[in-house]
């Protein structure tokens, strides 16, 4: 099991208001191993605005290309090919911590929708939701109680089609819970 990955991003002040900026990102990955080798490039367009004190929106176009060669032993456990899709994310943000660093109060929440529809400009269309959240009890004694919890789902919107394997969730390991990206 092995996964390599750069990315680049660039940001810049963005129009209609004032605070809200647009981001660039461009990132490829390589995820080898036994079952399935997964070669991605993606770019993605977004925007970022302030809603509110503690809370942002983040609205973007995802383009990827993938290509997967499937070593399982049974041909089914990854049919198809991922191919091209093209996806519009929306990320909610709420974040009330005391500190971006080492919080010691407060909590943040993260509620992420993906959605790829089928068409022309998608090979595997998907769906995808995920909520994470985090809150922050100081205990006494400079100690800090905290607590996560995040769960996700996902599903694919072409009848007989699997989710790519980059988009799917797994089990884990044995310290792990269900509805966890891959090495997560």
């Amino acid at each position: 099991l092995h996964r390599r990955s750069a990315e680049a991003r660039l940001w810049w002040p963005a129009l209609p208001t004032r605070r809200a900026r647009t981001e660039l990102a461009v990132s490829g990955s390589i995820e080898d191993e036994d079952a399935y080798r997964l070669d991605v490039v993606e770019a993605e367009l977004a925007a970022l605005f302030p809603v509110g004190h503690w809370s942002s929106l983040r609205a973007g176009l995802q383009v990827s290309q993938g290509s997967l060669e499937n070593r399982a032993a049974d041909p089914e456990e990854f049919r198809g090919d991922v191919g091209l899709l093209t996806a519009l994310v929306a990320t909610f943000y709420r974040d009330t911590s005391d500190d971006p660093v080492s919080p010691s109060r407060g909590s943040r929440w993260t509620l992420q929708g993906e959605w790829s529809p089928p068409g022309a400009w998608t090979d595997t269309p998907l769906a995808t939701a995920r909520v994470a959240g985090s809150r922050y009890l100081p205990a006494g004694g400079g100690r800090v109680l905290a607590v996560r919890l995040e769960g996700a789902l996902a599903w694919s919107l072409d009848n007989g089609q699997d989710v790519r394997p980059d988009r799917r969730l797994f089990a884990g390991g044995v310290s792990t819970h269900r509805g966890f990206a891959r090495r997560q």
